[in-house]
């Protein structure tokens, strides 16, 4: 079915008779505003779609936190509180990013900084999205907490988009530790609320239930070995993608913020449906934010003189890592600024000549 409008203020509804906080309550004209707020570009997800299943999301953890009582430990000790969009006010009036997927697979192939030169008061929250075809993540929330970067990463596990959080710490000092180590360390605290998360999802569960029924013993339902699979999952594999593209986004936004481009959209209907031509018309029609608009992948070609393979047997296709560099410029060369060297995408000929076989 499509997703509609009445089908967001509903959810909206439940939202807010879960929360006992009115501040925390979406209002209706809140509500209507967030659904139109973007009209995501083509080959992007409908921007309608995500916030109600978001909205979906939602309205189960906070069951999971109703029905699991004393258990619900939240990263900072205490007991998780309820979630609902008015809960983040800043995510309903900041923009969405569309990132396209050279410059996210560059991100990623880069090595992060030796020394993190992130200045964390200036840092913005950004949720950004990727494109239906890019496989390796989802979508991308970042916001700070104190000393930490907190992490919201949704990506594809069993072709189900799971939801997985977890923090960053950030510290302004010379440090020998691996800040990736260190945020994996800091992903325990983040056990409780991950597995109610991932609870949300169908694809956990041992047989069908009912939509939006509350009542539910909801924890009976999930399979546990099919959590522990894919809490492996991200650990192992994932955690380093969202790390490294994080990481790397935010220095390239403090260094080169040009790359952020806002494109007037030239439609003014939204997706409904990431099948067919669903659609709906949508009032003041927004800007689309990206990153990356203009990026292009460096791409060098695999010859049989290359020095890394130097008997000259075919190569496949692979990526040579970026890496950032610090740089000493201005009078005396004592100002420092950091410079991205971009990776490079080599482009081999090994699989091509298999085929031709």
């Amino acid at each position: 079915m499509k997703p509609t409008k009445q089908e967001f203020l509903n959810s909206v509804q439940r939202l807010n008779r879960q929360l006992a906080e009115p501040d925390t309550h979406l209002k209706k004209e809140q509500a209507l505003l967030y659904y139109d707020k973007e009209i995501a570009p083509y080959g992007y997800p409908s921007h309608q779609e995500r916030v109600i299943k978001e909205a979906r999301t939602m309205y189960y953890y906070n069951c999971f936190i109703v029905h699991s009582a004393d258990e619900t430990t939240g990263p900072d000790g205490n007991k998780l509180p309820g979630e609902g969009f008015a809960t983040s006010t800043e995510i309903l009036s900041l923009p969405t990013y569309y990132i396209t997927d050279d410059l996210a697979d560059s991100l990623i192939q880069t090595e992060t900084p030796k020394k993190n030169d992130l200045d964390l008061e200036v840092l913005p929250e950004l949720t950004i999205v990727f494109s239906k075809k890019f496989s390796k993540l989802n979508t991308v929330r970042i916001h700070t907490e104190a000393n930490e970067i907190i992490v919201r990463v949704d990506y594809m596990y069993e072709k189900v988009v799971v939801p997985f959080e977890y923090s960053i710490p950030i510290t302004q000092k010379d440090s020998d530790c691996c800040v990736l180590c260190d945020a994996r360390e800091t992903f325990k605290r983040y056990q409780c609320k991950n597995l109610f998360k991932l609870s949300t999802v169908d694809y956990f569960h041992k047989k069908p239930r009912d939509t939006w029924k509350e009542d539910e013993m909801l924890r009976d339902l999930v399979d546990v070995k099919k959590v522990d699979a894919c809490m492996q999952d991200f650990v192992i594999d994932k955690m380093p993608i969202s790390f490294n593209f994080v990481i790397n986004l935010l220095h390239l936004l403090q260094q080169e913020p040009d790359i952020i481009s806002v494109q007037k959209s030239t439609s003014k209907y939204a997706s409904t449906n990431s099948r067919g031509f669903g659609s709906v018309k949508v009032n003041n029609v927004p800007n689309t934010h990206w990153l990356g608009e203009g990026f292009t992948t460096r791409v060098s070609y695999a010859n049989n003189t290359d020095p890394e393979d130097p008997k000259g047997k075919p190569k496949r296709s692979h990526w040579r890592r970026g890496h950032w560099h610090t740089i000493l410029q201005g009078p005396g060369r004592k100002q420092k600024t950091m410079k991205w060297f971009k990776p490079t995408f080599i482009r081999g000929h090994k699989q091509t000549e298999e085929v031709s076989k």
